[in-house]
């Protein structure tokens, strides 16, 4: 079996500091080997924050629907973190 990489970006603005993004952050328990799990913050304006993901790993080759299944799973994480937003202003 071949490992190949796969890479998926998931970009969200959310009404927050980076600073207080960023403490708000915890790393996910690494189930994959190879996995790495980018996290960026740029502040757009005051109090706004992009929060831009990006879940990359070497492995074997995957379905295009487990992108899909990975993105939501990642889009639901930043709903929650954007629901709890306010508290960390």
């Amino acid at each position: 079996m071949t490992a190949v990489p796969h890479r998926v970006s998931v970009p969200r603005v959310i009404a927050a500091s980076p600073a207080s993004l960023y403490a708000a952050w915890t790393e996910p328990e690494d189930r994959i080997s190879d996995e790495i799990v980018e996290v960026s913050f740029r502040e757009v304006d005051d109090g706004r924050t992009e929060v831009t993901l990006v879940n990359s790993r070497m492995g074997p080759e995957t379905e295009e629907s487990s992108y899909d299944t990975l993105r939501a799973g990642w889009n639901e994480w930043l709903d929650l973190l954007e629901k709890f937003s306010p508290a960390l202003r």
